[in-house]
């Protein structure tokens, strides 16, 4: 399991890059004490408008409360898949990344472990 990489881990992940285009998830919050660094919110759900599961001022219960309630069944139950990441074809995976077929990947290869192939994977999933 220390190898694998989580749908959350690869939203996690996106908390680090940065969008330059004009229909970016990522937003300044100038109310936030971090908007003097730059940091601001990331609109996961693509609505415009900053949820509870999306604001890091909140604490980290509610907003876990937040996004347990919105998920359906099925995509909780999407968290649960895992595979390994062999030689099947990207196409493969990046299909059931997009429908919520896999979670997390088990495998700690260099195929899953550097840094290109984890940003990829991380964008299918956002």
């Amino acid at each position: 399991m220390k190898h694998s990489l989580t749908v959350a881990g690869l939203l996690l992940l996106a908390f680090v890059v940065s969008a330059s285009d004009t229909n970016s998830i990522y937003h300044a919050d100038p109310s936030s004490p971090s908007a003097a660094t730059g940091r601001g919110w990331i609109d996961l759900d693509k609505n415009g408008r900053m949820d509870i599961y999306e604001d890091p001022s909140r604490p980290v219960a509610r907003r876990v409360s937040d996004l347990l309630k919105r998920m359906t069944l099925d995509e909780k139950i999407g968290q649960l898949w895992q595979v390994n990441y062999d030689t099947t074809p990207d196409k493969t995976f990046a299909d059931k990344l997009k429908r919520g077929e896999i979670s997390s990947f088990l495998d700690g290869s260099e195929l899953i472990e550097n840094p290109v192939m984890r940003n990829k994977l991380q964008h299918i999933a956002v």
